[in-house]
């Protein structure tokens, strides 16, 4: 089942939503019922919104109506008892519009946030979809048989976000809803800390090797990325066709730390030496490791006197929860 953020919802219809919900979504989706996000002293509230990774995040508008009518221009949500309850599209605009900023604000994070009403009270109707349609797509509308199963509500939230993405166009860029920062985002809520502990991307670390290592970068990649720690190499993070020298400077500036494997090749190489600079440059946290026995050349030997380095000529745990560590530190003093 999803894992809930926060308490239980007291409403009906939002009621038949949160079994659906609970009982039918996997656990990697993250749901809050009724939040409300506070920026300042300005705050929005919504029925529901659900974190989806490698998705974005959704905001569910909740109606028990069971039709709608059109009087003066605007749009009214006719309920069993005669009451109404009027609605605009720019209401949820809004919402999405605040939700956005209120995840750049608290986890330093760009989703895409997309926004769809739910009519949890009754099938697909051709009727509503002809009233409302011009003023909110019919893929971004979810009737009660979206509601069946897992695969009905992804198909749905799919083609709502298509057709979103395509209004928006080159609104702004957007950021992938990874899973860890989703559990940010959940703990965040969980803990009631007014920041997440955890950080809202994992640390990037630039891994700087010559070609005959590679084997031996490969092995210390795949040792950091077990440990949620993203890697940079080339060449596998260049795309085909692209300079990779323009791409390995920049992601040297995106890094949180720069992790140098040095050999009697690395110290030889024109390449390695150029991605150093970069780093030093950049003031980044340099972690240099020695995977020969062999001592540091007089270039890096005068470049690294004052940094502590550690020899490892096969892995070692001991060593590598050490570079761990250090790639964590560079991120929290980035």
């Amino acid at each position: 089942m999803a894992r809930l953020i926060g308490e239980n919802p007291s409403s009906g219809a939002l009621a038949l939503v949160y079994d659906f919900v609970m009982k039918k979504l996997p656990d990697y989706i993250y749901a809050v019922f009724e939040p409300v996000f506070e920026l300042g002293d300005e705050c929005r509230s919504c029925d529901l919104i659900l974190f989806i990774p490698h998705m974005g995040v959704f905001i569910l508008d909740i109606c028990a109506g069971h039709s709608v009518r059109a009087e003066a221009g605007s749009f009214y949500f006719m309920y069993p008892d005669g009451t109404k309850r009027m609605w605009d599209p720019s209401f949820l605009s809004d919402k999405r519009s605040f939700v956005a900023r209120f995840l750049k604000t608290k986890f330093n994070i760009s989703p895409l946030v997309y926004e769809m009403m739910c009519f949890p009270g009754f099938m697909e109707d051709p009727g509503i979809l002809a009233r409302i349609d011009g003023r909110l797509s019919p893929e971004r509308v979810l009737f009660l048989n979206d509601l069946t199963d897992e695969l009905s509500l992804m198909l749905k939230l799919y083609t709502g976000c298509i057709r979103m993405e395509r209004q928006m166009g080159s609104e702004g860029k957007y950021d992938d809803l990874t899973d860890r920062e989703a559990y940010s985002i959940f703990f965040y809520w969980e803990s009631g800390v007014p920041a997440p502990e955890r950080p809202g991307r994992p640390p990037m670390v630039f891994l700087s090797y010559n070609r005959f290592n590679q084997a031996r970068a490969l092995e210390i990649k795949t040792e950091l990325e077990n440990s949620n720690i993203f890697v940079w190499r080339a060449p596998e993070d260049v795309p085909i066709g692209e300079d990779y020298l323009i791409y390995e400077m920049e992601a040297i500036e995106a890094c949180d730390a720069f992790l140098i494997l040095l050999s009697s090749s690395s110290m030889e190489s024109g390449e390695v030496r150029k991605e150093f600079d970069k780093a030093v440059a950049e003031k980044k946290k340099i972690i240099p490791i020695l995977i020969e026995d062999v001592k540091p050349n007089e270039y890096y030997e005068e470049q690294l006197a004052g940094y502590q380095y550690r020899y490892m000529i096969r892995n070692e745990m001991s060593v590598m929860d050490e570079i761990i560590q250090s790639v964590e530190s560079g991120r929290q003093v980035r």
